[in-house]
């Protein structure tokens, strides 16, 4: 009996110390990460600590509250004012998301330089003649060997798109914050850019975010001038905006872009966005 009694003592006494550190280990990462956003999407918010622990233990071969290090080669994580509301524990947690649906990418076809180009040109012809669907957009880069994942967004982390290398090919992330096909094209070839030029092991992570056009990195800047011109040509946008309307009336003019953007087969949608970005209408 006093035997029986010692060793229940020490198994109680060990299940207590490891319950401890399951806390610790939350608490650690709640710090840095937004823990409870975490474990909804990974549903393991029905678990116990225990095992919520071990779970991400599983899944992450990191300690999540080391997971700062994750930005250290992360580019296009600028804030761009006040019109757009950040938490960096939200930005990280995305970020954490969008590295475990990487790590399990696979790719039928390699990927070779000038692949990314020859995508971004293939995308942009079906934006321009409205036939670009999800499912065409993942068969158009999974030739190219370029790997198409979306990533919910998380609140205050008003993140776009993103691009990187995992499994020894580029993988390129949205999360549709915009129920917006012309400007899911547009992020598309934002990274397509970031593929093609920039990806290196110095910067092997890019994240674009609303409001980046504002951005004093040339990288991005570089990347947004290439989906503008992607999209429209600086050539056919002259012979757009050329035509000449004979009212200032805006909702005239913004028709007269429309009908000369379809006639040499741009997309009318595409041109009154791009014509209200560079007016600031």
């Amino acid at each position: 009996l006093h035997h029986g009694y010692m060793y229940d003592c020490k198994a109680i006494a060990a299940r207590c110390e490891e319950e401890q550190q399951a806390m610790d280990y939350e608490s650690a990462c709640a710090e840095v990460i937004n823990l409870k956003c975490l474990y909804k999407r990974l549903s393991l918010t029905k678990l116990s600590c225990q095992e919520r622990v071990r779970k991400l233990k599983e899944l992450f071969p990191f300690d999540l509250f080391a997971c700062t290090e994750l930005l250290s080669h992360v580019s296009g994580l600028c804030k761009y004012g006040e019109k757009v509301q950040t938490d960096e524990k939200n930005i990280r947690t995305w970020i954490v998301l969008n590295w475990l649906e990487t790590s399990k990418s696979v790719v039928t076809y390699p990927y070779t330089a000038g692949n990314a180009l020859e995508a971004a040109q293939e995308i942009a012809q079906m934006a321009n003649s409205r036939t670009m669907t999800i499912e065409r957009i993942k068969t158009c880069l999974e030739h190219y060997g370029i790997s198409y994942l979306e990533v919910q967004p998380i609140e205050k982390a008003p993140i776009d798109s993103c691009s990187t290398i995992a499994n020894g090919h580029p993988c390129l992330t949205v999360t549709c914050l915009q129920n917006d096909m012309d400007k899911l094209a547009f992020d598309i070839l934002h990274e397509l850019c970031h593929i093609d030029r920039h990806l290196s092991n110095e910067h092997n992570v890019f994240i674009s975010m609303e409001g980046n056009e504002c951005s004093n990195n040339p990288r991005e800047k570089e990347a947004h001038l290439f989906a503008l011109q992607m999209l429209i040509p600086d050539k056919v946008w002259s012979q757009i905006v050329g035509v000449g309307c004979k009212s200032l009336v805006p909702f005239h003019i913004v028709k007269t872009i429309a009908a000369e953007a379809q006639r040499i087969g741009i997309s009318p949608s595409i041109a009154i966005t791009r014509y209200k970005h560079d007016t600031g209408w």
